[in-house]
């Protein structure tokens, strides 16, 4: 039976140097050669997603901005989620109003309402590859700047810097209608639309693909993995995640920086 294999990226599918593994390239390859569905479920936008499969060798799905975009890997559209205008100019009203530095992305940009270390150090972190594909960080001054754009947004993230009140900020962000919050990483809050995660995009694409719920594979390491980890058939953690993160899983590999998904599919693989 066909599986839909989903791997996040930063902390699961790449090693500590944003690399990927030589052995788990290689299994990754074989399983994609066998028929399975390969498929990139992460936090990044559309078009910072798109140099992981040039990466691998083998074209892949795509479940991107923690699934308000989910693409075929024939490069077609399966869904999209975006925050409605009035939504988001009541997100950016709150985010002026306590003082918050933020970033809202769109299939291939950034907005962020002022350069600080984070913006600058994302730019630095883009590969030439990245680059390409990503136009960048842009600044904006306003809500109505930014609408008159007309962009699709598909999630805003804030950053626990220490200047403001976070719980404060998230108990509100927690209120409005229509929004929900994860932790993608240690420091960076996402604001989702209400019911889009992961799990919801990798479940989308698994009906479109016609795959089970039971042969759904995912690995993940952090909190905007829970839901795809307790909702998949396979929920595997990695070595490097917080025990609250391995609290949730079916099984626990090794680290990123140790081919953990490699360690874990040639165990599951033999055993089917």
């Amino acid at each position: 039976m066909k599986k839909l294999i989903a791997l996040d990226l930063d902390g699961t599918l790449l090693k500590s140097d944003h690399t990927i593994g030589e052995k788990t390239k290689h299994i990754l390859n074989q399983l994609y050669n066998d028929g399975h569905h390969i498929t990139i479920a992460t936090g990044r936008i559309l078009q910072s997603a798109t140099v992981i499969p040039q990466m691998l060798g083998f074209p892949c799905h795509l479940v991107a901005c923690n699934g308000a975009v989910v693409f075929h890997r024939e490069n077609r559209p399966v869904k999209s989620h975006t925050f409605s205008y009035e939504l988001v100019k009541e997100i950016i009203s709150i985010m002026h109003e306590e003082g918050i530095y933020f970033h809202l992305y769109t299939e291939d940009t950034i907005y962020c309402n002022r350069i600080e270390h984070t913006a600058k150090a994302f730019e630095r972190s883009l590969t030439e590859s990245e680059h390409s594909h990503v136009k960048g960080v842009f600044v904006i001054d306003s809500a109505e700047e930014l609408l008159a754009k007309r962009p699709n947004i598909f999630k805003f993230g804030i950053y626990q810097d220490g200047t403001y009140d976070f719980n404060k900020v998230r108990a509100r962000f927690d209120a409005l209608e229509g929004i929900e919050t994860v932790f993608s990483n240690t420091n960076l809050l996402d604001l989702m639309i209400d019911g889009v995660s992961k799990w919801s995009g990798i479940d989308e694409l698994a009906k479109s693909l016609g795959v089970e719920n039971e042969n759904v594979i995912v690995f993940g390491d952090n909190e905007n993995d829970l839901q795809m980890i307790r909702g998949a058939g396979v929920g595997v953690v990695m070595g490097n995640a917080k025990e609250s993160i391995k609290a949730h899983a079916n099984h626990i590999t090794t680290s990123n920086d140790e081919d953990g998904i490699y360690t874990f599919l040639t165990g599951y693989l033999q055993g089917e």
